[in-house]
């Protein structure tokens, strides 16, 4: 997978470099915004899933998927299923038809509307026997095994009639709802899908949303994908996601602020390339990973307390001015970025004592 890392600071540019990517494409484009501040202009050939939008909420995108999938071909409903035992979803999703309190009322003047206006209102009767067949003030839960090659085609038109005519139904006062709920693994029962974490909420829908619109050689642009995720979820992201989309051959694009995203590549098929929003400069591609605390330097100009990574730069670096392949002023540029960056008073002791044997290592090579 062709994976590029966009870096560099709170406005620095990093969203208007993936807006003009998505402008200057003519490949089909999915762009996936975790940020508030969603200022990406809309285009034909992209599609977009933005948390800024009601419908981008993960019970939205779920509903929208099941259509999707379900009209294609049900076999392909286990794609949903992929994305919530990730998330350690059991391959089911639940969905709850809820009629309107007062439906026999808003029934009758559907029914005198549709009677005096003479044209079709666009709900099937069908759809509206099957809210009839809801006991009063009750519910109709449909249960679906994800993974299941076979749904039964009665069960399926009348649940793809709810979705598909959902907003129609609440137009109408016919409907007060449709539920969307999950079930976790080792547990019995289902639980509402808003209920589940921030993170957990932003995965499902943005990566359900993704394998719902991939294509061969898409080009996925993807801004600050670790809003709200744990740790772990952000090291395993890149790879979670070439697990899901990898065999589209796409091309990546992640505007990040956080190093567990860049160091949690572990495929050492992907080719990887850093774009620098700042300066608009761009490294040749790679396929060796960075470390956290490699990247948090590299790519971020921070230093964590007690960074292994710090001792072997420092290293590197009197190496280097030793032998002559850097300077003086390259090496002592280098060691006070990283003073400046580091707020741990061992490491600012360390480097200022690496700045003074560089010093010292420059005065002697100027003697001899």
């Amino acid at each position: 997978m062709d994976i590029n890392f966009v870096v560099g600071k709170n406005g620095s540019g990093k969203s208007r470099y993936l807006q003009k990517a998505a402008l200057e494409t003519d490949r089909h484009t999915i762009l996936i915004c975790n940020t508030v501040h969603d200022r990406y202009r809309a285009s034909s050939n992209v599609k977009k899933l933005s948390i800024r939008n009601y419908n981008s909420k993960p019970s939205n995108v779920i509903k929208a998927a099941y259509i999707k999938l379900a009209r294609e071909a049900g076999y392909r409903l286990n794609i949903i299923a992929k994305v919530l035992e990730y998330c350690n979803y059991a391959p089911y999703v639940s969905f709850e038809i809820i009629p309107s309190a007062d439906f026999e009322e808003q029934l009758t003047r559907f029914k005198e509307l549709n009677a005096a206006s003479g044209i079709d209102l666009g709900l099937a009767s069908t759809i509206i026997d099957s809210l009839q067949e809801i006991p009063e003030f009750g519910r109709d839960t449909f249960h679906i095994n994800l993974s299941d090659d076979y749904i039964s085609p009665l069960i399926q038109e009348t649940l793809l009639g709810f979705l598909e005519n959902e907003r129609a139904l609440k137009r109408f006062k016919l409907l007060k709802s449709i539920n969307v709920s999950v079930k976790p693994k080792g547990r019995r029962h289902f639980v509402r899908i808003e209920d589940a974490s921030s993170g957990e909420l932003t995965l499902i829908a943005s990566q359900i949303f993704i394998l719902m619109n991939i294509q061969e050689n898409s080009l996925v642009l993807i801004d600050e994908p670790e809003n709200s995720l744990h740790p772990q979820w952000q090291k395993d992201y890149v790879n979670q996601l070439g697990d899901l989309i990898g065999r589209y051959s796409p091309q990546v694009m992640i505007a990040t602020h956080s190093p567990l995203i860049v160091s949690g590549v572990r495929n050492s098929e992907d080719v990887i390339q850093f774009h620098y929003a700042e300066t608009g400069d761009t490294t040749s591609p790679v396929r060796d990973v960075p470390s956290a605390e490699e990247s948090l330097w590299e790519q971020f100009e921070t230093i964590t307390p007690e960074s292994r990574y710090v001792s072997d730069r420092i290293v590197d670096l009197l190496e280097d001015l030793d032998n002559k392949s850097k300077s003086f002023d390259e090496v002592t540029k280098v060691l006070n970025e990283m003073e400046e960056a580091s707020y741990d008073y061992r490491q600012e002791k360390v480097l200022r004592a690496a700045k003074a044997l560089a010093v010292k290592m420059h005065s002697g090579s100027q003697n001899d």
